[in-house]
């Protein structure tokens, strides 16, 4: 109550309260009553007296109150910047956040050191065969075989046809190495049921043991009286020179007289 009064009138509100309950109590003694009258009287004039205080002091306290909160909103010239503060403690890590865009590419950087050599990977398909490549230079001149190496094998055809007019007319057909043979070859006529261990080929497919000469004859006319193997450097029956030999055929009548064949001959 007394600080609603104090709110109200300010510092008099309690000493008007406390005059009006002075003059109440004593209105009501019969024995000071008539005194008490003449008190009532100034004590009222003082009360009207005390209001007008009272209300001049609340204006000013009022007054006072707001130039207070004027000059507590007043703000003053800012200060000049203080020392920077020590770091506070470290807060706790925070959760990770969401990758950002890919940045643009950077620059190519230098190349690094060579690496050491892998092991061989696995053999690949064969390519396709490629352009054929120009002729290389001729190359020098190799050593000339004197003789035909031992063991090696030479072949060829031969052709002994005429018409003969009579019998007992021959004909002949040479053929020569294409390199000449260490010794004279054995020679081995093979037509007919003529064989031997040492021709064991065919007229399309002549082979010959080292030393011998295969001749294998695949076509005659019949009319055939004699046909030999001949050394055509002596005239020679059934036998050969290192350099070649010759075919000789005998008409028993006249007509077609032909021996034709093959041969091949092996260096010993």
């Amino acid at each position: 109550m007394f600080s609603r009064l104090r709110r109200r009138f300010g510092v008099a509100g309690p000493v008007i309260v406390l005059a009006l309950a002075v003059a109440v109590g004593l209105g009501g003694v019969p024995a000071v009553a008539a005194p008490v009258a003449h008190t009532s009287a100034k004590v009222s004039g003082l009360l009207k007296k005390a209001f007008h205080l009272g209300r001049v002091a609340n204006k000013r306290s009022v007054r006072a109150i707001r130039l207070e909160r004027a000059a507590q909103k007043e703000e003053g010239p800012r200060g000049p910047k203080g020392d920077k503060g020590d770091p506070g403690p470290r807060g706790p890590r925070g959760q990770k956040g969401d990758a950002g865009p890919r940045g643009p590419e950077g620059p190519e950087g230098p190349e690094g050191p060579e690496g050491p050599e892998g092991p061989e990977g696995p053999e690949g398909p064969e390519g396709p065969e490629g352009p054929e490549g120009p002729e290389g230079p001729e190359g020098p001149e190799g050593p000339f075989a004197q003789t035909l190496p031992s063991g090696k094998t030479l072949t060829g055809v031969y052709d002994a046809s005429m018409r003969a007019t009579a019998a007992g007319q021959f004909v002949s057909d040479s053929s020569s190495f294409a390199f000449p043979l260490a010794h004279r070859p054995a020679v081995h006529f093979i037509y007919g049921s003529n064989s031997s261990s040492d021709c064991e080929g065919t007229s399309t497919e002549p082979t010959a043991a080292p030393g011998s000469l295969c001749v294998y004859e695949y076509y005659n006319s019949g009319n055939i009286e004699t046909r030999y193997i001949t050394d055509p450097s002596t005239s020679s029956a059934s036998t050969a020179s290192k350099y070649g030999f010759a075919v000789e055929v005998t008409a028993s009548s006249a007509g077609l007289v032909a021996s034709r064949g093959s041969w091949a001959v092996t260096a010993p």
